[in-house]
């Protein structure tokens, strides 16, 4: 039998193929920029999870548990430098030659 764990990895990867494949359909036909599409995903991702959070556990809700308060802070840190980083490659003009050092 699956287990409840199971059960949310599959309904994850279900969720994820369905969000990647409207995102590559919306991006494939010119109308809607990428960037946008990361945008309201993230929004979309922080409503659900605060909602999943308030029900669940209110108390963790800003920060999520001290004991790895550190490590949601580092992915948020990544998660921002890589969305500036995907910006940054593909709207700024090539003839700016710092971004292009930095990020090859």
């Amino acid at each position: 039998m699956l287990s409840t764990s199971s059960l949310f990895v599959l309904a994850s990867q279900i969720f994820a193929v369905i969000i990647h494949g409207l995102a590559k359909f919306l991006a494939t036909t010119g109308k809607v920029d990428p960037q946008q599409i990361l945008q309201i995903r993230m929004f979309v991702t922080l409503s659900f999870n605060c909602v999943f959070l308030t029900t669940r556990f209110p108390e963790e809700l800003p920060l999520g548990s001290s004991g790895v308060r550190h490590l949601l802070a580092f992915r948020a840190l990544g998660g921002v430098c890589g969305s500036f980083g995907y910006y940054c490659k593909t709207h700024v003009p090539s003839q700016a030659g710092v971004f292009t050092v930095l990020l090859s």
